[in-house]
């Protein structure tokens, strides 16, 4: 299945725009609410909570841009305090 330069321009501007959102609502979580941050972080991390399965090109572009922006939020909040 091919797919054309719009396709692929959409899904990385859904990938980026997903990354962020997570990453700056993560990011807000870990600042003011840690305890509710950290249960959210837990379960994504364990496997509780996933969005979307991969069936799709999209349904992995964003759940790959969730983790990423979990990921990236976290590694911030931890450096910044001193843990990592």
């Amino acid at each position: 299945m091919t797919f054309t330069l719009r396709q692929h321009a959409f899904a990385a501007l859904l990938g980026v725009v997903t990354a962020l959102a997570s990453g700056f609502g993560m990011f807000y979580l870990w600042d003011e609410w840690t305890i509710l941050a950290l249960v959210a972080a837990t379960f994504y991390f364990i496997g509780g909570l996933r969005f979307m399965p991969w069936e799709t090109r999209l349904r992995k572009v964003f759940s790959t841009a969730v983790f990423i922006g979990l990921s990236v939020a976290t590694i911030v909040w931890l450096k910044r305090n001193s843990l990592l």
